[in-house]
């Protein structure tokens, strides 16, 4: 193909989106915990009786602990399959974007769709906090209820009040949830 005069086949650079000038994605920074390493060299939970990586036994190793980045804390499994890595907080919700945290970069939108309108718009809050994983309802209209493996019943949360998710976790948006998911076990 021929070019056009004055064309040079390249294009020229996009122009900065106006209004956003915020770190591209603050949520995804990596943050720095206290861990152990195992003796293979992976950062763990300090807590930890066997890594996470590669399962050896981590009293392999005087455990002392120092600084590292944060890994992966395992997966959130939104029902209808969608699956999240837990390596930065979500706010989730009809329209989690709305989210004051969201947009402030400090934590990423996790949209889950209802046809029943029982999900809030920002219904609930997703935060890790060292090695742990912390849910909290955000006032929603509906509330929000964690079924901790082997408590069919589950826990309604109290607004604004986290609470530490185990692996094998479900919380309940009010007809639809998502599970915690890792291989990480204390």
């Amino acid at each position: 193909g021929e070019q056009a005069p004055g064309e040079s086949g390249k294009r020229p650079p996009l122009a900065p989106v106006v209004g956003r000038n915020r770190p591209a994605d603050a949520a995804s920074a990596p943050v720095e915990i206290l861990g152990c390493y195992c003796k293979n060299g992976h950062f763990d939970d300090p807590e930890a009786r066997f890594c996470a990586v590669c399962g050896i036994s981590m009293n392999q190793k005087t455990l002392v602990p120092s600084p590292g980045v944060r890994p992966p804390l395992g997966l959130l499994v939104v029902d209808g399959g969608a699956i999240f890595q837990l390596d930065a907080g979500y706010v989730i919700g009809r329209e989690p974007g709305l989210d004051a945290t969201v947009t402030a970069g400090k934590a990423r939108p996790l949209r889950i769709m209802d046809n029943t309108d029982t999900v809030s718009r920002a219904h609930a809050k997703i935060e890790l906090n060292g090695w742990e994983v912390l849910v909290s309802d955000l006032g929603s209209a509906n509330g929000t209820v964690v079924r901790q493996p082997g408590d069919p019943t589950g826990q309604r949360l109290v607004p604004r009040l986290p609470v530490r998710l185990v692996p094998g976790s479900y919380v309940d948006l009010g007809g639809t949830g998502f599970h915690y998911e890792s291989h990480r076990g204390r």
